[in-house]
């Protein structure tokens, strides 16, 4: 991360795409810390995010997602994008947040 004080940055390394479950959030910020990326990532947080890039469930999901990143990269012009990708909770997903918690 960069040493100059957040006020004063206009950039940042990665933009995390992430389930916006509120289980995860614990696991969220230990990877983002375990990856040097404390205060230095955009975030876009929606239930599936990870559905919507690769198997949208309708086309207005990936697009306007696709208009967030631009939006993001505009404004910050990460180098990264990092996609965190679980099994949906509804779909049997509590084993994911048990080792995402276990990774922890």
């Amino acid at each position: 991360m960069s040493q100059t004080p957040l006020i004063d940055r206009s950039t940042c390394t990665a933009l995390v795409i992430t389930c916006s479950d509120f289980r995860f959030k614990t696991a969220e910020r230990a990877f983002a810390e375990q990856l040097g990326l404390v205060d230095d990532y955009d975030l876009i947080a929606r239930p599936g995010a990870s559905r919507a890039i690769v198997a949208p469930r309708m086309p207005a999901a990936r697009e306007t997602l696709l208009g967030e990143i631009d939006l993001l990269w505009s404004a910050h012009h990460f180098e990264r994008i990092l996609l965190a990708h679980g099994e949906p909770v509804l779909a049997g997903g509590r084993e994911v947040l048990r080792r995402a918690y276990e990774w922890l």
